[in-house]
Parts: structure tokens; sequence; C-alpha cells
């Protein structure tokens, strides 16, 4: 008998053999469910198993999904205020659990989003009864959205805010450093879609100016000068920054590139979702890609890769690198389906002394880190 068809199962269960911590394989499968499905249900779980709500918060949020039945039975509405990245995750994750009765609303912008109506605030607040809001902003445009509702007396039980609430590590990016070993941060740092160096300032506060040199990587001109600047301000020494992007291969690209940390290649055909594909304002220039095996001959102690979902073509360019070095990873698997389990079987196979860590960092579907180690991670559960 032909046992070929249960490779896939024995490669799933050796990977998750690999991984260091129950938090780690808690977010295994609530990751692998998520990309499989998309639903609310899905996400829901996901953000539960990063470990970041509250009790209180955390049991408002597995409350949603019945929340959002007794909307649909009720003949009610959800409206999504503004047309950022929160609503469209979530109006995705409804439309996955059949829930379809949504509209956006916006103060600039008018017509339809995402095969919907977007609706003005004077119309939102004439039918307050009828619409349940979620704010999709997040900082200074939440707050003004809150107190728009407020003043026109919007009824408070129909404003969801529970993907708006802080978490518990009250940081909504990753802290790459989280788990850096010690020993590592005397190596050189390869900070891979370095947008703004914030990363590269981090490790270098980290490991105590202990670093060989730091190697960053941007392709988007208008956020190369935002290094630059950065790194002077900080004082940042030994760092060398490359207008490019990190790839497979050494040569050139197309770049949808709108100066924030969004920017990516205009052929990124699997990201996961259309507005990372297609940033919003995005203008397409040309730009330099390399090889990190072509780039960087030093000993490298640690790579930072979050480049919206180039990560495992960038690793095939650096495969000589990690083989070689073997250095502590971390590498973002959320912008494609199939990232985690394709990014960690590539890094099994290339060094298969590795373990894997898994965390998650946002209130949502954004932020999940893999971190790979040839040395044992003590972190907190």
């Amino acid at each position: 008998m032909d046992t070929s068809c249960y490779e896939p199962f024995h490669r799933l269960v050796e990977l998750h053999k690999l991984l260091g911590d129950e938090r780690s394989k808690r977010l295994f499968w609530a990751r692998l469910q998520y990309d499989t499905e998309q639903g609310l249900d899905e996400l829901i779980r996901l953000v539960d198993a990063s470990g970041l709500l509250d009790e209180e918060t955390r049991a408002e949020r597995m409350s949603w999904r019945r929340r959002f039945d007794e909307i649909a039975r009720s003949g009610g509405m959800v409206c999504f205020w503004g047309l950022g990245s929160v609503g469209t995750v979530i109006a995705e994750a409804l439309e996955c659990s059949g829930f379809e009765t949504y509209v956006f609303c916006d103060t600039r912008k008018s017509g339809v989003y995402k095969g919907k109506q977007i609706i003005t605030p004077a119309e939102l607040f004439r039918n307050s009864g009828k619409y349940y809001v979620i704010v999709s902003a997040t900082g200074t445009a939440c707050r003004e959205i809150i107190q728009l509702l407020r003043e026109n007396h919007f009824p408070e039980g129909h404003v969801l805010d529970a993907f708006n609430v802080p978490i518990r590590s009250k940081r909504y990016e990753p802290d790459y450093c989280e788990l850096l070993p010690d020993e590592l941060s005397t190596g050189a740092f390869v900070d891979a879609g370095c947008y703004d160096g914030a990363d590269s300032i981090r490790f270098a506060a980290v490991s105590g100016g202990r670093y060989s040199k730091i190697y960053a990587f941007e392709p988007d001109p208008q956020n190369i000068e935002k290094c630059r600047r950065n790194f002077r301000e900080h004082g940042v020494e030994r760092v060398e920054l490359f207008q490019a992007g990190l790839g497979e291969k050494t040569g050139r690209a197309t770049l949808a590139s709108n100066g924030t940390e969004t920017s990516c290649y205009a052929d990124n055909e699997l990201s996961m979702h259309s507005f990372v594909a297609n940033p919003s304002g995005a203008k397409e220039i040309e730009v330099q890609t390399v090889a990190l095996d072509d780039a960087v001959e030093d000993p490298i102690g640690m790579i930072k890769m979050d480049i919206e979902g180039m990560e495992l073509d960038a690793l095939c360019g650096a495969g000589n690198t990690i083989k070689r070095d073997k250095p502590f990873l971390a590498v973002s698997i959320y912008h494609r389906q199939g990232d985690m389990l394709a990014i960690m079987q590539f890094l099994h196979d290339l060094v298969p002394e590795y373990r894997f860590w898994i965390r998650h960092y946002t209130p949502t579907i954004y932020d999940t880190v893999l971190f790979a180690s040839v040395e044992a991670l003590h972190c907190a559960e």
C-alpha cells in the first residue's frame, strides 16, 4: 500500500513537536484554523490564544458571535466607521461566517467600499436605532469618532468596541527582541523591512551596543528618509542602510509605494488581504531587490523579517547565511495563508536544530511572529 498520502499529516505533527512552549502550540492551531477558514469564530480564537486580553475583555470578545447573531435576528445592521484595516478584517470574517448585513461610514468618501455601501455620519445618526458601530480606526482618529458618537447621543449599547480595547502588553506592534538570547546580541542584526528604523533602534538598545553591525533593508524611498533621520536622532552606530528589498534573487521589482509600513511589491498576489496587496494611495515604482546571501558576508546573530508576504522568498535568498550562522529569527507569518507551515518547514529542512516559538501581538489578525532558535528560549507564558 502506498502510504505517501499520510505525509502531509506526518509533517504537521513533526512541526508541532518543534514548538517550544504551550502558548506557541495554542497559537499554532489557532493560526492554522484562521488561515483555513478566516471566519469570526476563528478570529476570536486566534486573539484569545495570544494571552494578551484581560479577563473582562476576553469575556466580551468571546461573546461577539452571539452578539452578531442577535443583531441579525433583530434586523439591525453593523456599521464600520472608517475604511481602516480593523474594519476590513472583521468585515471579511463576518462574510466568511455568513453575516452580510453591514455598511461602512466615512466623512470623506462615498459610494461603495468592498462591495458595501458607504453612508454618511448624518445618515448614521438619523437611524441610530438600526446601526451598531464598530470604530475602524486607531489612535486620535478613534478618539475623535467616539467623541462624535457621544456628542450626537448615539446609543452606548450600539457601539461595539471590543476590537479597540487596550491589550495587556500595551503594544500594538511586536517586540522582535522580546525573546532574543543574550549571546546573540553581539552578532550582526539584519532588519528586513525596516520602515522607519524602530526595530533597529530597539535592537541597538537591547544589545547594549555590543552588536557588530546593523544591516537595514527598505525599498520604499519615502521610508528610507525616515530611517536616516531616526538613526541620526538616536545615535545608532555601525548601520548600513540598503535602499532595496530582500528577495530570493538580486534584481528589480515593482513596489506599490505609499510611504508607510504597508508598502509592498505590486505583484504580491498571494497576500491574504487585498488592502495589503494594494495599499491605499500607493504609487508603483521600480526598486532594487537583493538576496541576503549576495549582500552580507559578516556573521549574523539575528534576522527580523516583516516584508508584507515576501518572507519566504527572502528566506530562500538567505539560505546559505542561515545555514552557516544559524541566527535567531523573528519572521512575520500572517501575510499569506500557509506562511506559518511553509516557513517552519523551510527553516527546519535548512537547519534541523531550529526550535520554534510563536507570539501574536494585536487584537485582530496582524503581527503573528515566528521565532526560531537553536538555543532554548525561556519565556513567560
